[in-house]
């Protein structure tokens, strides 16, 4: 230890690191390391002099290990004095130290807006925690021993335990001269915000003034760079727009939130929506009208009060809103901020959920992100994509999407496209925008490339032609609601809901896939036994997941078998009825708020519930095909290249079998597979012994005829 301070002694100027002791300049690079360092450097030379002061008149100048720390201390003392810009007459209450006054104004109340820019982490942090000056020494004093090695090194050789730290000790013999400061030292031990926080901590299980006092190292690198997004453990970052959120920001409950944030009002502002993202999109936005900074962290249940002290520290020393993003269940316990309450006055929560906080007396505040409106739509597409402003009607339509989604897929097009020399139409943005959503498949969808055009149908004319017309009214909603105004404000207006109805094998599914290749867009299939949960409230979660995948996509959304959810609601007799009709009651509001394409399809549609019936704005019955229908979907269903015989007679298979278009498509491969593996071409038996098998599989009787 002693060959450490003689080394200390001879070579201080040389060993402070660039990092740590800049040199003083007048750059705008310099401005914000002397706006975070300056208030720091000039209390640890405040206390450097005064631990000077009592090193000189405690100890003997004979000990070589006090004589080569007050060398380090003096030589400190000195390039703190060099570095500090600007020094200028003490003000009131400054404390002269040495040959130089150092002014140390670390005011303890809130700063506005405009000047938060221009003020400290360390004075963030005494006006946040509202510190007195004990308080401050404390955590300054600690804190040295991050400073500098040579403070370790001095403090290892103060310390009881010999560890290279201060001790509250140590404190006490610098700054409290009357029993009552050593009073207040004592109570500031047990009771300081910094301590709750972890922003120091007292180590070792010794009386509390021979214990260590620590400062986390994290805390003291923020207080000195202004960096203190390292102590969030789960940060957030989310590439933010704010086109087309105007009228949002300007609506009264809204306008309500600004002013908690804005005034620092004791405050919850929840913005709820089925997407975390696109709520937090609209607390960005909030802090940019009220240019407030923000420090945003993802909160998982169960969280632990450690990441709440992290949060704290952070908002503390940047003077930021805490902007957490929930994911947690519907039915989760309260949720207890109190910690974050006491220095945090205004807190925003996103979430998916309803959730329920601890009371606390605060102002709170519930904000709905719904989806914009179509002129808003039109004004964030002209903003962002101002080469296709012309079709900005068509891609709102087409892309209802929260403004934050529409950067992200924008950038992507931007980074792809933007250099290059080819001109591109729309249908290539469309299908470009369809393959960056990003989004995650949840379980329980099945999503299907279309491949099937209307050729590839066999149906009634008076059938197509609803189909035909269920694909135009979702490609001119925007033109008929939005620009005409039919049905204004009027909840399910958006969007196209259709029901297929019919026997197993009579196209249902297959019209589903010729609807999703006409909008060219994807085919979802939603696997109900896999969204329907035994669990209360999980059927509703992973509901929200399957149309908030299909909003995001775009795309058609197909619930086979829809009766299984979609049936009738029932008497509550217990408590399985009740949650069974909640799940239908929430069914019912998500299919309103879908603006694209959903179909049910069933083979029973007397047992679908009737609210979900009058919602419907399509209903085709797919009936078992006519003897000239099943005749040309023989034909569909046996490409040309196959090698059949002479002997084969559609029209004959079509008058003598009364069978669907499942049913024809099944026997087709079938009767190839015959013909394959006898080495011939395909007969009429081969396709009569394979409609025998059809027949036999769903207990039909079967009608034997003569090939010939």
């Amino acid at each position: 230890m002693n060959d450490s301070l003689q080394n200390l002694t001879g070579a201080a100027e040389d060993s402070f690191p660039e990092q740590a002791m800049p040199k003083q300049a007048s750059s705008a690079s310099a401005k914000p390391l002397n706006r975070c360092r300056g208030p720091v450097l000039e209390h640890v030379a405040l206390l450097t002099n005064k631990l000077i002061q009592v090193l000189e008149l405690t100890f003997s100048k004979d000990d070589p290990y006090i004589q080569s720390g007050l060398d380090f201390l003096n030589s400190y003392f000195q390039s703190i004095i060099d570095y500090v810009p600007g020094q200028q007459p003490a003000k009131p209450g400054a404390v002269a130290t040495g040959s130089v006054s150092l002014s140390f104004d670390l005011p303890c109340s809130s700063y506005k807006t405009e000047e938060l820019t221009d003020v400290s982490p360390l004075q963030h942090l005494v006006s946040g925690l509202k510190l007195s000056s004990l308080e401050i020494h404390l955590l300054v004093l600690g804190g040295m021993a991050q400073e500098h090695e040579g403070f370790a090194n001095l403090f290892c050789h103060l310390h009881p335990q010999h560890q290279p730290y201060p001790t509250p000790a140590l404190l006490a013999k610098l700054v409290c001269m009357e029993p009552s400061q050593r009073q207040s030292l004592c109570t500031s031990l047990n009771e300081s915000a910094l301590l709750e926080l972890g922003i120091v901590e007292l180590s070792e299980q010794v009386p509390i003034l021979t214990r260590s006092i620590v400062v986390n190292a994290g805390i003291w690198h923020a207080l000195n760079t202004g960096e203190a997004r390292t102590l969030l453990s789960h940060p957030v970052h989310l590439q933010s727009c704010f086109q087309g959120l105007d009228k949002w920001l300007k609506s009264p409950l809204v306008e309500d939130a600004k002013q908690c944030i804005a005034k620092l009002l004791e405050s919850h502002i929840v913005i709820q929506n089925s997407d975390n993202w696109l709520s937090l999109n609209r607390a960005l936005a909030l802090l940019n009208e009220t240019k407030r900074s923000s420090a945003v962290v993802q909160l998982n249940e169960p969280f632990s009060v450690q990441e709440i002290k992290q949060l704290a520290c952070h908002c503390v020393l940047s003077a930021a809103i805490p902007v957490l993003v929930c994911d947690f269940q519907h039915n989760a316990s309260p949720l207890d901020f109190n910690l974050l309450n006491r220095y945090c006055p205004c807190v925003i929560i996103c979430t998916s959920n309803n959730i329920n906080i601890v009371g606390s007396g605060r102002i709170k505040i519930d904000l709905c992100a719904q989806r914009l409106e179509h002129n808003e739509l039109l004004l964030m597409w002209r903003a962002l994509l101002p080469e296709f402003s012309a079709d900005a009607g068509q891609l709102a339509a087409w892309f209802p999407l929260d403004p934050y989604q529409a950067r992200q897929r924008v950038n992507q097009w931007n980074a792809l496209h933007k250099t290059s020399q080819k001109s591109y139409s729309l249908s290539d943005l469309s299908h470009a925008f369809k393959q960056y959503s990003g989004a995650v498949l949840p379980q329980g969808i099945k999503r299907v490339t279309p491949h099937l055009g209307w050729s590839d149908l066999v149906l009634p004319q008076s059938k197509l032609q609803q189909l035909k017309d269920a694909i135009g009214r979702l490609k001119l909603q925007y033109k008929v609601l939005d620009e005409w105004q039919f049905l204004r404000n009027r909840r399910g207006a958006k969007g196209v809901r259709l029901l297929f109805s019919g026997v197993p094998g009579t196209g249902k599914t297959l019209s589903a896939e010729v609807l999703a290749k006409a909008l060219q867009v994807d085919l979802l299939i939603v696997d109900l036994a896999a969204v329907v949960s035994k669990w209360v409230g999980e059927t509703e979660k992973n509901l929200a997941k399957v149309f908030s995948y299909a909003e995001q996509t775009q795309s058609v959304l197909l619930f086979d078998e829809a009766d299984a959810i979609f049936g009738r609601r029932t008497e509550v007799s217990d408590s399985h009825d009740r949650y069974a009709n909640l799940e239908t009651a929430y069914l019912l509001t998500r299919l309103e708020a879908y603006d694209g394409m959903t179909i049910l399809a069933t083979n029973f549609r007397n047992n679908i519930d009737v609210a979900f019936i009058r919602r419907l704005d399509f209903i085709v019955d797919f009936r078992e095909p006519s003897v000239t229908d099943r005749e040309h979907l023989w034909r569909c269903h046996v490409p040309q290249t196959a090698p059949l015989h002479k002997d084969v007679n559609f029209t004959q298979l079509a008058a003598l079998f009364p069978l669907v278009g499942g049913e024809i498509r099944n026997a087709a491969v079938a009767a190839a597979f015959y013909a394959a593996q006898q080495q011939q071409d395909i007969h009429q038996d081969h396709f009569i012994m394979a409609i025998r098998k059809e027949f036999e599989k769903t207990g039909k009787a079967f009608r034997e005829v003569n090939p010939s």
